[in-house]
């Protein structure tokens, strides 16, 4: 990140990974794939640019997958420090169907009424508040309010089991799988569909 930061590459590699990214899920939805949602792990300096909507309008006009199927993290830390141009791209962004994930959220740091405010839906909690009562009450709010929460760092059974009964949506970890490429992943979904 370090280095395409001082080259002035974060927004053009960031945009080769997002087609990439729309790429496996319209490859996913071509083979009748039930696809849900594909996760990208953003760099926090892209959305440090200004204003990239309307390549990524753009990419949902070459990639015509829904926008909700494409799910961009942004961190926590990223929101907090928004100035107010960064804070009106944000909410440009959230306007216009991009899904942003709030990734390391805790919600004692960040309040849910603002997360709201600024158009967020998804949301997935910092790993170290994890297996905390009031962690679990403040995710149970969290859906109330209409939250979609994503697990993270689901190593062990413990986790992702408290992880499902806190209702996480979806998930990831070394027990929900392994890294794997594109062609592995359709190949893998088209096998378990025979």
């Amino acid at each position: 990140a370090g280095v395409l930061s001082r080259k002035g590459m974060v927004a053009d590699v960031s945009f080769y990974l997002l087609y990439e990214a729309a790429d496996a899920v319209l490859r996913m939805e071509n083979c009748k794939l039930d696809v849900q949602k594909v996760l990208l792990q953003m760099l926090p300096e892209f959305y440090l640019q200004g204003t990239q909507l309307q390549r990524l309008n753009q990419l949902f006009k070459d990639q015509p997958i829904p926008r909700q199927n494409l799910l961009l993290t942004i961190p926590m830390d990223v929101v907090l420090g928004a100035n107010k141009a960064t804070a009106e791209v944000l909410e440009r962004y959230l306007r216009n169907g991009i899904c942003l994930v709030v990734d390391g959220y805790d919600p004692a740091k960040l309040p849910m009424e603002k997360l709201k405010t600024m158009g967020f839906t998804y949301v997935r909690l910092a790993p170290e508040l994890y297996m905390k009562q009031e962690t679990a009450n403040a995710m149970h709010l969290l859906r109330q309010e209409g939250f979609v929460l994503i697990g993270g760092k689901a190593d062990d059974h413990d986790t992702l089991a408290w992880l499902i009964a806190c209702g996480v949506a979806f998930s990831s970890g070394t027990l929900t799988g392994v890294p794997v490429s594109e062609d592995e992943l359709i190949r893998d979904s088209l096998a378990r569909e025979k």
